[in-house]
């Protein structure tokens, strides 16, 4: 079906995304012979001649072996998505009124005609390899390493074990160390599967909404990702997909009047489209300056002791005490212990510059009241050390 064309002028713009040189190009205008079947051969053979080559390479460098076989894992998981929608896309035929049927993808191939049998066949080997063989090739590994993935992420991220396939887990809790593959299956049911409905038919457009549906319905109750802002833009992700199905549907049962203004129609899908990048950057800034605020606070000295105090008086208050006006030395505060902790763990860093910034705050020294006593008492940035006599700073 024809969805508005601002709409679909908005999507071919951004193409050159999805990894697939031949909806950049019309090779088919450089040789009459080229056409959707050539296209089959090269998009499928081509990554398999590539990864081949990496693989002799580590046979022959040992030292690079490491290096090339993660090298092929990368090209599998680029490429899967496009190459598995071209060997899906060698199957459907729309037939005409005259009887004659022609591979919807390319109508210059004849359904009918022995090179479809052929080259059909030839596409249900590929499934074999990308669409069923790449998943279950990452399951594997994933399976392998299940007992190292689930460790703490600091831990894990040290374990060399997994060295080669952190792509595959590194965004998701140690929990969900198998959702890369969901994720993976969602993504070929959405791009692949579906194809082999019949194209913009009200069936395949509710196919579709299901699958999204339920792609929310499992990230909302599971929430994989470590970083919740990944979340956030995986739900928002299968929203855009959900409402642009659901305006193609209602084109195609023509439940809008006749004279719906298409134009608009279209400015709101690309809006829709827009909304998920927009609340990427809004995420993105406001992860930004959060860290910079806690940045901040690692290494002021009164940031850090309200935060301590925070942090005493809450879990205090969980324990059925009483709390709010609590002395430091009631809140069992070792303000020394956590300046030297948090000082030693910035020279580990810089040695050079803890030590000059050190000598600085040890210079200054900071004027805090003790709620229980109404009294001032002081504490050094550098060191930690407090002190009720004014004399002393």
């Amino acid at each position: 079906m024809k969805l508005p064309e601002n709409f679909t002028e908005a999507m071919e713009s951004i193409n050159f995304l999805n990894l697939n040189p031949f909806q950049l190009m019309n090779l088919g205008c450089l040789s009459s012979g080229f056409n959707f079947h050539s296209q089959l051969m090269v998009m499928t053979l081509f990554p398999v001649i590539l990864c081949a080559g990496l693989f002799l390479i580590g046979i022959l460098r040992k030292s690079w072996k490491g290096i090339m076989d993660t090298l092929i894992l990368v090209v599998l998981y680029a490429v899967l998505p496009s190459v598995s929608t071209t060997v899906f896309a060698a199957f459907p035929c729309d037939e005409l009124d005259t009887g004659e049927k022609f591979l919807i993808v390319d109508y210059a191939i004849n359904c009918d005609e022995s090179s479809y049998s052929l080259f059909a066949a030839y596409a249900g080997l590929m499934m074999l390899v990308y669409p069923i063989g790449v998943p279950a090739l990452f399951a594997w590994l994933l399976a392998r390493k299940k007992k190292h993935i689930m460790q703490p992420v600091a831990d894990r991220e040290e374990d060399n074990e997994l060295a080669g396939i952190g792509f595959l887990f590194d965004n998701y809790k140690p929990s969900c160390w198998y959702f890369e593959i969901v994720v993976t299956v969602l993504r070929l049911l959405l791009t692949g599967v579906l194809g082999l409905i019949e194209p913009g038919s009200a069936t395949q457009l509710c196919v579709g909404m299901l699958i999204a549906v339920g792609a929310m319905l499992q990230l909302c109750k599971v929430e994989p990702y470590e970083n919740g802002r990944d979340n956030v833009l995986s739900v928002l992700g299968y929203v855009q997909i959900f409402l642009v199905m659901m305006c193609a549907l209602m084109l195609k049962v023509q439940v809008f009047a006749t004279g719906v203004d298409k134009d608009m129609l279209g400015i709101l899908l690309v809006l829709v489209n827009v909304m998920v990048l927009v609340v990427a950057g809004a995420l993105v800034v406001v992860n930004f300056f959060r860290q910079r605020e806690e940045s901040y606070e690692s290494n002021n000295a009164a940031a850090i002791l309200k935060s301590e105090v925070g942090k005493k008086q809450k879990k205090m208050g969980k324990n059925g005490k009483k709390g709010g006006e609590e002395s430091l030395d009631e809140l069992g505060i070792e303000l020394g212990e956590v300046f030297t902790e948090r000082e030693s763990s910035f020279a580990n860093v810089n040695p050079m510059k803890a030590n000059s910034e050190k000598q600085k705050k040890a210079e200054v020294w900071e004027t805090f009241v003790d709620h229980a006593s109404g009294k001032e008492y002081y504490v050094n940035q550098g060191t930690g050390e407090t002190s009720w006599d004014k004399r002393l700073v």
